[in-house]
């Protein structure tokens, strides 16, 4: 995820078109391939939130988004939190039983 590749790069990784790689994700998992890229990279971000100390800018790089301010806007947009909040909520809350 971090590579800053394109999904067009992708697909040619795995010997397919966009347009192909599209469909395949729309007919395995209902969403586009850009769509599904982007629930994993949120997903990734929350488990690295609640279980790293790496700084923001430095989990932004990493997940491949092209700056802090474009992977907090995603994150929040994701969730309703910034990346900071959500991770001081989840450091704060009760454990689960």
């Amino acid at each position: 995820m971090g590579s800053c590749r394109t999904l067009a790069d992708l697909a040619q990784d795995l010997g397919t078109t966009l347009t192909h790689l599209d469909h395949a994700c729309i007919e395995a998992r209902g969403h586009r391939a850009i769509d599904l890229l982007h629930e994993l990279r949120v997903n990734r971000a929350a488990e690295l939130l609640r279980h790293t100390d790496r700084p923001v800018p430095r989990l932004a790089q990493d997940l491949g988004y092209a700056s802090h301010a474009h992977f907090t806007r995603a994150f929040a947009a994701a969730t309703g939190r910034t990346p900071e909040a959500y991770r001081s909520q989840m450091r704060n809350a009760p454990p689960h039983d």
